[in-house]
């Protein structure tokens, strides 16, 4: 768990307000566990927040996006099997499938947090329908947060991640 002396440290540090903390927080966390099962290896991190993660990018992002080539029974499978892992070291955390749009599988992860009047919330988002044209990559994802060892993640390469935001 983020203690509120390390949260507030890195909210100064990173000048940035608490719940965005504890928000990427969970995220790195939810990383850590997902990335930790074999079967993610098809599954590759992208979007803002990868750019975030694993290049520096200034922006804080809310959620998490992915390529799948994993299908949505599977890939349901894999995240209940991350949360209840996470569950180990970090208290009220729950999922929802929310609906999903065309070849994709979304939901969202809860965590209540005693000081703070509402859930925080991250939705993940997996498309379903495209391979990447370029192969994957495999990274430590480095971090300020105390979160050891560093998740390992399955990633776009950085071309392929800025050319689908260009697209889009």
């Amino acid at each position: 768990m983020l203690d509120k002396e390390t949260a507030r440290d890195l909210s100064r540090k990173l000048s940035i307000d608490l719940f965005t903390i504890y928000r990427e927080y969970l995220q790195i966390l939810f990383l850590k566990y997902f990335y930790r099962q074999r079967e993610s290896s098809k599954i590759y991190f992208k979007g803002g927040t990868a750019l975030r993660l694993l290049y520096g990018s200034f922006r804080f992002s809310e959620d998490l996006d992915f390529t799948s080539l994993v299908q949505e029974n599977q890939l349901q499978q894999l995240i209940l099997k991350s949360l209840k892992a996470l569950s180990k070291e970090e208290a009220a955390i729950s999922f929802k499938k929310a609906e999903s749009i065309g070849d994709s599988f979304s939901g969202r992860i809860f965590q209540e947090l005693p000081d703070i009047k509402f859930p925080l919330t991250i939705r993940i988002d997996f498309s379903l329908r495209e391979e990447p044209v370029l192969t994957g990559d495999s990274s430590y994802l480095e971090t300020v947060f105390p979160v050891i060892p560093y998740p390992y993640v399955s990633h776009l390469k950085v071309e392929e991640m800025l050319a689908e935001k260009i697209r889009k």
